[in-house]
């Protein structure tokens, strides 16, 4: 009984600790057509870098889940609750319906 109380601890510990963790972002990207967007992804905060640069070719949808424009490249993304550094991105945001 003792064993199968330590496995299931370990195994316990050693699943949290792989766990992901999911985090709302605002980037501020520009569809094929050049136009800049700021938008909301979920992205997971462990491995943010690869996160972000896979949004590249990803549509952003609208809220019944049709594309409105395919990202072309990602300038910045940033936390929910943090400020864009670039002033074009703040400006943006500013007007951005969340």
């Amino acid at each position: 009984m003792r064993y199968w109380g330590l496995l299931f601890f370990v195994f316990f510990c050693s699943a949290s600790a792989h766990a992901q963790v999911w985090r709302d972002y605002k980037c501020f990207v520009r569809d094929t057509n050049n136009t800049a967007w700021v938008h909301l992804f979920e992205l997971n905060a462990a491995r943010e870098e690869q996160a972000i640069s896979a949004l590249t070719d990803r549509f952003i949808l609208d809220s019944f889940g049709q594309p409105l424009a395919r990202i072309k490249t990602v300038v910045e993304c940033v936390p929910l609750s943090m400020a864009f550094s670039s002033t074009a991105a703040r400006q943006l945001d500013s007007v951005t319906p969340k």
